[in-house]
């Protein structure tokens, strides 16, 4: 079966092509052989060309009938099966033929397998997949899933697997990416789209040294006025659901504690919904960007699925099946990270052998694994695990500094059983939101604040997942011993944070916290800051009626928050200045509108300047081995102490000094990166992103090839166009690579997905939604046949295999 282009070039130009992708210098091919440099970009551009998929014509296949599959201007594949099994199949089909590399590091990554192809920097990640033991509970959820879901799985990979085997069979040439790193992908197994999703689920929930990090300054300041100073978070206020909305007493009965299964035997994101009574069409709206890591190509992946039993469109994860955020004819849902936690770390107490350790009066045996890592270019990596009943000994996953001196064991949920691909299934063709919102009782992790509106008018807010109940608040490290630290039962569904239609007609979330602290259930969250969650509720606010256009600009916002809180405090700090740089430097501040514009400069001198202040913060109280994790944490202690420093966290130093001190060190930083001239200091110049692919190594040809930017781009950590950045760099690394907005009135879902659908640089649809998603433009995916076929490019039908081509 041909699946792809027939290569148009030469072996021999085809082998000079990927030596030069293989990371040789363009000097030294031409040195060696006798081609120019144009031939040689001629060669590389045909080499791309040969790998584009087929996305036309008739390719018999193993589905029971004919599929058609419509591409639109955008590449994204429009799916039209007569039964579920042959739609799952052909989605895993199209979605190997757009993105197999990147699938097949995901479930390297899920099964620590990554170094085995990409060499010792993917160590790290193999290692803390294997501790995890992300490959048991996958190979023992397969195990426990419903017949819907096991079926559902076993025709994704047999799609998946009819690429595959293609190449195999070299009926097709390997996947570009396969062909530069010299190995052939394995078949597909329905345990690996299991992996994806329970790799994924860790990196939103896990986040150990969210625990680490108290116990940390715990360590160095105490329990008094300063540890609690120290927690305090940056913006609490805003709740998703506000006092009087929400029940005050306990209701249902909490859930038991599961088993666990991974034993031998863990961002940010917005969503917003309004009534009918604040739109302008009369019907709910609904908008949702989750806010990720970039990566070439994106961690989303975008499809509209139709057979009798479904139609919908929206996010996909690379590797799995199901919309995790989008709609059907009758609802739509956006989902944000809820960051209640669920997972723990536990002091344990092992014997001096270290084969026991000690737990309800007894000495139980550690289970070791010793997970032999392939390691690219050099010996294997021998890693040996220990688990206790609930879960690993994770003490070398924390970060350097971390107080971990005692054997520390993690307790997760993701190690118990879930049904998450089965209760996927059933939301997304939900017909109501209650139809949605009884699929999403079965929910377990990770916790979610999911929204949903349908056609009937109403909206909704459901916080899903399951979270634990313990007896006692702790923000650190618990103990095995302690009873009041075990997991008692999980908060019962219908004590769950929810609301229906409230009076005020729209909700939103922004990772802020949920509800106010008299819910009588506690949901143990580390949540965000809520200045996103403060301008959303008061860019809803300024208008009686919204079109989903209107939404489309709310998502571009970029008004910074913690600079209206922290500007006046700070040039009242600085008073007059005798200095003229530092005086222009507050004149800019002074004017300043408070956006983050790629042109403005207040923007660069406000967010150096926080920085360096939330350094001298930091180094006041912490060691220098835990700087960089504590610069991270000190936001919200930082703007406090612009109020002044009743607790002495500076040890009787003059705040208003220090203040003036950080702000000139800012100034000198900028004047060293950006020049002397302060009208050159563009937060565009600082604020950029560069989408970098797996395989470009720095100074290779390709990443010239592959790599996109640096771009500047507005906005910063906090504004609701998030761009987020760390604590050494304003160059971004995440942030909403996936924006969606729809109106209920009618069946179309708007979309920008950043940069593109396709992982070949040779397709057009490699990067050409970047400037859509840098200008606030979405594309349409109508749900409706009739317009699919108006927009369509291309038309592929995958028939049975008995069907001659």
């Amino acid at each position: 079966m041909n699946v792809m282009n027939e290569s148009p070039f030469l072996s021999a130009e085809h082998q000079l092509a990927i030596t030069a992708l293989r990371g040789k210098t363009v000097e030294d091919i031409h040195r060696n052989n006798d081609i120019t440099e144009d031939r040689l970009a001629e060669s590389i551009q045909c080499y791309f060309n040969s790998k584009l998929p087929r996305t036309d014509g008739l390719l018999p296949s193993g589905v029971q009938d004919e599929v058609e599959i419509m591409r639109d201007h955008r590449g994204i594949p429009h799916i039209y099966a007569n039964c579920d099994h042959d739609l799952f199949f052909a989605l895993g089909f199209v979605m190997a033929q757009d993105r197999l590399f990147q699938m097949d590091c995901m479930r390297r990554e899920a099964n620590g397998r990554l170094a085995e192809i990409l060499g010792k920097s993917k160590l790290e990640s193999d290692i803390l997949n294997r501790t995890l033991g992300i490959t048991r509970i996958a190979h023992r959820e397969a195990a426990l899933l419903t017949e819907e879901a096991n079926v559902t799985l076993e025709a994704f990979s047999s799609g998946i697997n009819e690429l595959i085997q293609a190449m195999l069979d070299k009926n097709t040439p390997l996947g570009w990416e396969f062909e530069v790193l010299e190995y052939t992908p394995a078949l597909w197994q329905a345990q690996d789209s299991i992996a994806i999703l329970r790799s994924f689920w860790w990196y939103l929930t896990g986040r150990l040294n969210v625990i680490a990090g108290p116990e940390n300054a715990k360590q160095t300041l105490g329990t008094g006025d300063l540890y609690r100073a120290f927690l305090m978070p940056e913006g609490s206020d805003e709740t998703i659901i506000r006092k009087g909305e929400h029940p005050t007493e306990r209701t249902g009965t909490p859930v038991p504690v599961g088993e666990v299964v991974g034993t031998p035997d863990e961002g940010g994101s917005n969503n917003w919904v309004v009534s009918g009574a604040k739109s302008v069409s009369g019907h709910a709206l609904l908008a949702s960007d989750p806010h990720l890591p970039f990566t070439l190509p994106s961690v989303c992946y975008e499809a509209h699925l139709c057979s009798p039993n479904v139609n919908t469109a929206g996010m996909v994860v690379p590797g799995a099946p199901g919309v995790l955020m989008g709609r059907n004819e009758s609802v739509a849902w956006g989902a944000t990270n809820n960051i209640s936690s669920i997972r723990d770390l536990y002091r344990i107490q092992v014997s001096d052998d270290g084969m026991r350790y000690h737990h309800d009066n007894d000495w139980k045996p550690l289970k070791t694994i010793v997970e032999k890592i392939e390691v690219k270019n050099q010996e294997p990596i021998l890693h040996e695990v220990q688990w206790t009943e609930f879960g690993p000994i994770v003490n070398h996953l924390l970060s350097k500094g971390s107080a971990n001196s005692t054997p520390l064991a993690l307790r997760w949920l993701g190690f118990e059983h879930t049904d998450d691909i089965q209760v996927i299934l059933d939301f997304e063709r939900a017909s109501s939101i209650i139809e949605m919102r009884e699929a999403l009782s079965r929910w377990k992790i990770p916790a979610w604040n999911y929204l949903g509106a349908d056609t009937h008018g109403h909206i909704m807010y459901q916080c899903v997942g399951q979270i634990p109940l313990r007896g006692r608040p702790e923000r650190g490290y618990r103990n095995l011993a302690d009873t009041n630290d075990s997991w008692r039962g999980f908060i019962p569904f219908e004590g769950m944070p929810h609301l229906i239609d409230p009076d005020r007609n729209w909700i939103a979330s922004a990772n802020n916290a949920v509800v106010p602290f008299d819910y009588p259930y506690p949901l143990s969250g580390t949540w965000a800051s809520d200045h996103r969650a403060q301008r959303v509720r008061d860019l809803l606010g300024k208008k009686d009626k919204f079109s989903r256009k209107d939404f489309e600009q709310l998502q571009q916002d970029v008004y910074l928050v913690r600079a209206q809180d922290l500007v006046p405090k700070l040039l009242a700090a600085l008073g007059t200045p005798e200095q003229e740089r530092t005086a222009s430097a507050i004149c800019s501040l002074s004017d300043w509108d408070y956006t983050m514009k790629i042109d403005d400069i207040a923007p660069a001198i406000f967010d150096t300047w926080f920085l360096h202040w939330r350094r001298t913060v930091a180094r006041a109280r912490f060691p220098s081995e835990m700087d960089e994790w504590a610069v991270s944490q000190v936001a919200g202690l930082a703007g406090n102490l612009l109020n002044g420093d009743p607790m002495h966290w500076f040890n009787g130093i003059d705040t208003k000094a220090l203040v003036h001190e950080s702000f000139v060190k800012a100034l000198d930083w900028l004047a060293e990166h950006l020049g002397p001239d302060i009208n050159s200091w563009k937060w565009g110049r600082l604020h950029t992103l560069t989408l970098k692919h797996t395989l470009a190594t720095q100074g290779t040809l390709l990443q010239e090839l592959t790599d996109i930017g640096p771009i500047p781009i507005p906005g910063g950590n906090g504004t609701v166009n998030n761009a987020i950045y760390g604590a050494d760099s304003f160059e971004t690394f995440g942030g909403p690579n996936y924006r969606m907005t729809c109106d209920l009135a009618d069946d179309v879902l708007y979309t920008c997905s950043l940069p593109g659908q396709s992982a070949n640089p040779a397709s057009p649809h490699y990067k050409d939604q970047v400037t859509d998603w840098l200008e606030g433009r979405q594309h349409k995916i109508p749900l409706n046949r009739k317009a699919v076929e108006v927009e369509a490019k291309s038309v592929l039908r995958l028939t049975p295999q008995c069907v001659n081509e």
